[in-house]
């Protein structure tokens, strides 16, 4: 597992979760901090086998920083938000708000995208629940300690967006409830749930979840006001989109919503008498805003 050059014994303890081991060789004066020739730090890897103990010790050893990137642009964060790791994603956030920079870094470390410029929380928005979960828990905790859910990739996708065609609802949800529960506070920083915003090509998060045949995520939408008429792609609407790709259940679910305004009868022709009946003379200048609003 070890990539590039220099894997230390601690390095190799800690990627393998070997606790034991890895106490022995803290306290032996291994440096909890030595990366490979690639970047990746002991904490990062230990995250990236999911070695939540070892994460633990790592983080009480002096000088451990849990933000460092490998040169990839990896870093612990996204890695273990992107497992859906709630738990190591509160260890890691906790140990920097105990420290000098507090919640602000906290938050930082919460919003540091990766090399690929995919945000912690659209890494967590793509993964659903593990077995016997009803809640992200990578989710709540980085929404908690301040990412942002309006943060776009190179593809211009929010992590609502994610969420939805990864056809993960629970995500959906969870990011919908914090656009309504903290929409003044989320507005003033410039961080508001859209559910209207479309992505590089045009797709909205309804459409994305549409396509995907995810009935749970288009009721949320649909329910947060999302419009069914709304991005399309190619001029292929959400409904449309959903009946194309064999999704039946979705389609209809978004047919009431796409119905378009009945269209007015058209005007029948003209009576003999109509036609011979004087036009109404032009309205003067006291009836022009009479006239307006009868129209």
């Amino acid at each position: 597992m070890c990539s590039g050059e220099g894997c230390s014994p601690l390095w190799l303890a800690a990627g393998y979760g070997h606790v034991d081991a890895l106490t022995k060789l803290i306290a032996a004066g291994g440096d909890p901090s030595a990366a490979t020739s690639a970047g990746d730090t002991p904490m990062l890897a230990a995250t990236s086998r999911n070695h939540t103990k070892c994460v633990e010790l790592l983080l009480a050893c002096p000088g451990v920083e849990p933000g460092v990137a490998n040169k990839n642009g990896d870093h612990p964060m996204g890695i273990a938000a992107g497992k859906g790791r709630g738990d190591i994603v509160s260890l890691l956030l906790g140990a920097v708000a105990r420290g000098s920079g507090g919640a602000g870094a906290a938050a930082a470390l919460a919003n540091k995208p990766n090399g690929r410029g995919v945000s912690p929380l659209a890494a967590a928005a793509a993964f659903g629940p593990r077995p016997g979960e009803t809640t992200l828990a990578a989710v709540d905790a980085l929404l908690a300690a301040g990412a942002d859910p309006a943060a776009r990739d190179a593809n211009g996708a929010t992590p609502l967006m994610v969420a939805a065609h990864c056809a993960n609802p629970l995500a959906v949800e969870a990011l919908l409830r914090h656009g309504a529960s903290s929409a003044v506070d989320v507005e003033a920083d410039g961080g508001a749930v859209d559910v209207h915003a479309a992505d590089a090509q045009g797709a909205t998060a309804l459409w994305l979840a549409a396509v995907e045949g995810c009935a749970g995520s288009v009721a949320a939408l649909l329910a947060a006001g999302a419009d069914a008429r709304g991005g399309s792609p190619g001029g292929v609407d959400a409904c449309d989109a959903a009946a194309k790709n064999g999704h039946a259940k979705v389609a209809a679910l978004l047919a009431p919503a796409n119905t378009s305004p009945a269209a007015e009868p058209a005007a029948s022709e003209p009576s003999a008498a109509a036609e011979a009946e004087p036009a109404a003379p032009e309205p003067g200048p006291g009836d022009v805003g009479n006239a307006e609003s009868a129209e």
